[in-house]
């Protein structure tokens, strides 16, 4: 029994002390390319990489694109021109813990604090812009919960939402939640994103998983370049411990114009999903791209583009 004991006692230090001798970030970023219209806000030590496109004429409304989990900037690349060719100004932000966002391991994840940063952003966008137009808000899977949380947060200035496969689920596990505030299990799930995550081959298996087809050469770099900047290892056990959910229910408090895009084959989050995200809100339209994916935008985009110009059309 004695014995036993050692042993146990010898594997919980071994356990603790391995995770903390393995590398979990790069010393510097590896092919790292800003946009050309690559710009930073920094809020509360928190530097946030944001995108902007301006109309080539007058401002016809504002729209703010934002990703889903390993999504990044890229994700919005085959929507824009079709937006801003309806005379909207364009914003597509990278969420902190993504794309080249900071990597903060203390950073709060829950949707409640990304929305109030995302809306301090947008404020000085506004003023900068002197532009005081409502925004549409668009969000993908994750990102679809992270705007309907700000379409609540200020529905002054919110004229319509847009759902794109939204993540609407469970916001996890308490005991999992207590686990990851252990610091070698934190450094543990550092460890493998860093082994994982930036793996060209694991990458690309996800892709085609989300996407319903093989990712190609450029999609794949899309996607990958971002999670091979330093301290990227840091999100998903930064996520496991602080992301909070909107959860379905409170959607039915939401009295805005909402469009609901789902991919018709999307095995990440079922169409049964956007099913029941439909019924909770009221004054909602719902699209499903039969042929779709998870991310439809990306792969059927011509189909998802004439979606949207009907939606924000509309008088």
């Amino acid at each position: 029994m004695i014995k036993l004991v050692k042993r146990l006692i010898i594997a919980f230090i071994l356990l603790s002390v391995i995770p903390y001798l393995l590398p979990v970030s790069n010393s510097l970023p590896k092919n790292f390319r800003p946009y050309d219209n690559s710009s930073y806000y920094t809020i509360n030590k928190t530097s946030i990489h944001y995108r902007q496109w301006l109309p080539e004429e007058d401002i016809q409304g504002k729209v703010l694109l934002v990703h889903g989990f390993g999504g990044s900037t890229f994700s919005f690349e085959k929507i824009i021109s079709n937006l801003t060719s309806q005379g909207y100004l364009v914003v597509a932000v990278d969420l902190p813990g993504f794309g080249y966002s900071s990597r903060n391991q203390y950073y709060d994840h829950s949707q409640a604090n990304r929305s109030k940063d995302l809306w301090k952003l947008l404020y000085y966008l506004d003023g900068k812009n002197n532009n005081n137009l409502p925004w549409t808000l668009l969000g993908h899977s994750m990102g679809g919960n992270t705007v309907a949380q700000m379409a609540l947060a200020d529905p002054e200035q919110t004229t319509a939402l847009i759902i794109v496969d939204g993540a609407f689920g469970e916001s996890g596990n308490d005991f999992m939640k207590i686990l990851v505030s252990y610091p070698p299990v934190f450094r543990w799930l550092e460890v493998i994103s860093y082994n994982l995550l930036q793996n060209k081959l694991v990458v690309s298996t996800l892709l085609k998983e989300a996407y319903g087809r093989k990712a190609s050469p450029e999609e794949i770099t899309g996607y990958l370049e971002p999670l091979e900047l330093p301290n990227a290892s840091n999100t998903l056990p930064a996520i496991i411990k602080t992301q909070l959910n909107l959860p379905l229910e409170a959607v039915k408090d939401l009295q805005l114009k909402t469009l609901i895009i789902w991919g018709g084959q999307d095995k990440v989050i079922p169409l049964a999903e956007g099913e029941k995200l439909q019924l909770e809100i009221t004054d909602s339209i719902f699209k499903i791209i039969e042929n779709g994916g998870h991310i439809p935008m990306e792969t059927q985009p011509q189909e998802f583009n004439e979606i949207i110009n009907e939606f924000i059309n509309q008088k």
